[in-house]
């Protein structure tokens, strides 16, 4: 029975310096794509993370600009119904 490592004749199969230079080369450039894709993954989550955060506190202050023109709507309709004369609405302007 042969062993691991030899070939059917009983000799040891031996490679060329040129294909463990290849093979080395190739893992290098393999490590090297890896590391460049982590990288570039960790750059583009760190990126997407803070504009999440920007969307955030946009969405944030047009949700509190939208509570108050509901709020004065909802006095004006309360004073229609009781019979007051209403304050006029003045609805903030957008920033865009």
């Amino acid at each position: 029975m042969a062993s691991r490592g030899r070939g059917q004749t009983g000799e040891v199969i031996t490679l060329p310096l040129e294909t463990w230079v290849s093979i080395g080369t190739l893992l290098g450039v393999g490590l090297s794509l890896a590391g460049l894709m982590l990288a570039t993954t960790r750059s583009l989550r760190t990126e997407l993370k803070g504009d999440i955060a920007e969307l955030r506190t946009e969405l944030k202050s047009d949700v509190a600009e939208l509570r108050t023109v509901v709020d004065r709507l909802d006095e004006r309709v309360y004073a229609l119904a009781t019979g007051q004369a209403p304050r006029p609405l003045i609805v903030p302007r957008s920033r865009d």
